[in-house]
């Protein structure tokens, strides 16, 4: 993830310093010691949606790629931990993808690809309700 991260801040230049600063934010959380999970996962999900916001393809790009990481990486995932169900790596994935209707149409397929990823993941808990409830607050947007 901090690869990609960095792969973030590297392509945002200064013509995208929102999406700079919300990655290096999250590049130094990562760094914490035993940050809570959620926290974890909110800022570098914060960093990917601004990302995936400014339709540029290769920011797009790296934001996807740092999507399927999240759903991937168990450092991501909360184990033992109890959280609010608004708070769990499914929830707060699906949340990041408000804005899906505005982004492109190859963005939106990607993103799309990831939560089939987030549904057939044996790992992962996720109600189809909680899809259905995000897909349809996306449109609404």
């Amino acid at each position: 993830m901090e690869k990609v991260l960095a792969n973030i801040v590297a392509a945002s230049g200064s013509k995208f310093s929102k999406v700079k600063d919300a990655a290096n934010v999250a590049k130094e959380h990562i760094a914490l010691p035993n940050p809570p999970i959620c926290s974890h996962r909110e800022k570098c999900l914060a960093a990917v949606e601004l990302a995936l916001d400014t339709g540029n393809p290769k920011l797009s790009a790296l934001a996807v790629e740092a999507l399927q990481l999240i759903v991937r990486d168990e450092r991501f995932r909360s184990g033992d931990q109890t959280e609010l169900t608004e708070q769990t790596l499914s929830i707060q994935l699906l949340n990041s993808l408000a804005s899906l209707p505005a982004w492109n149409k190859g963005c939106q397929c990607h993103c799309l690809t990831v939560v089939v990823q987030l549904i057939c993941s044996s790992e992962i808990k996720i109600s189809l309700g909680a899809v259905q409830s995000a897909l349809q607050a996306s449109v609404v947007y």
